[in-house]
């Protein structure tokens, strides 16, 4: 269990470094396909990095050993049994326990929220016709406020859209399909799911959206 906690503590270090990075030199440069990637790359390190052990080996020379008498085994016999007695029995319930309780119970909360919010997003296209457009699915669909792309699938509300800004709309959610943005967002959400206790991983994951939005605004046309 204290593994997996300084896993974690490990994976969000490096996080906060790599959000610092992209805030204080990145943030403001236009490069956005280049950000985007940068980005990415931050996570995939955090998740990764913490695993690589580096081992350093160092040769001791031996000291020579002296033979015990029966007199040091009888002290060691009547220390070790001494040790044992006084040994408090150990709680059961600890504070590392106490720890990934609250830890597993916000992250299956959280995974509940992503969970729906897909189930969600499923049942919309099931349940709506799709216009096929080249490679786009379209659905007009009065149950969403804002458009949004789902990988090849574009959901709007025509009706409560003007025919300038549908066109405009679907220009810039185009970007977003063509380059699987939507992918870019799980990956920050599902690092929301397991390091939902650090703040700076919801920062991580509202600046990859951000750098989206100024890709499919450039109309970027680089594809993964």
């Amino acid at each position: 269990m204290d593994a997996i906690i300084l896993y974690l503590l490990k994976a969000s270090g490096l996080v906060v470094l790599f959000y610092t990075a992209y805030y204080l030199l990145l943030k403001k440069e236009t490069f956005f396909t280049a950000n985007r990637w940068f980005l990415l790359a931050g996570l995939a390190t955090a998740a990764l990095l913490p695993f690589v052990e580096y081992t350093k080996i160092i040769w001791v020379e031996p000291k020579p050993t002296v033979p015990l008498t029966i007199a040091d085994l009888q002290m060691l016999s009547q220390l070790s049994q001494l040790t044992v007695a006084n040994q408090a029995p150990a709680p059961s319930i600890t504070r590392t326990d106490i720890i990934l309780g609250v830890y597993c119970a916000g992250m299956l909360l959280f995974l509940a929220r992503f969970l729906t919010d897909i189930s969600f997003i499923r049942e919309l296209i099931r349940g709506n016709k799709a216009i096929k457009q080249e490679t786009f699915r379209l659905i007009d669909s009065p149950e969403v406020n804002s458009p949004f792309s789902f990988f090849n699938y574009i959901v709007y509300n025509a009706a409560a859209l003007q025919p300038h800004e549908l066109e405009s709309i679907l220009a810039h959610e185009k970007v977003h399909s063509k380059q699987r943005h939507s992918a870019d967002m799980i990956i920050g959400q599902l690092f929301c799911v397991i390091f939902w206790f650090n703040p700076f991983i919801w920062l991580y994951k509202k600046a990859i959206a951000q750098n989206l939005e100024f890709i499919a605004d450039a109309g970027d046309t680089i594809q993964l």
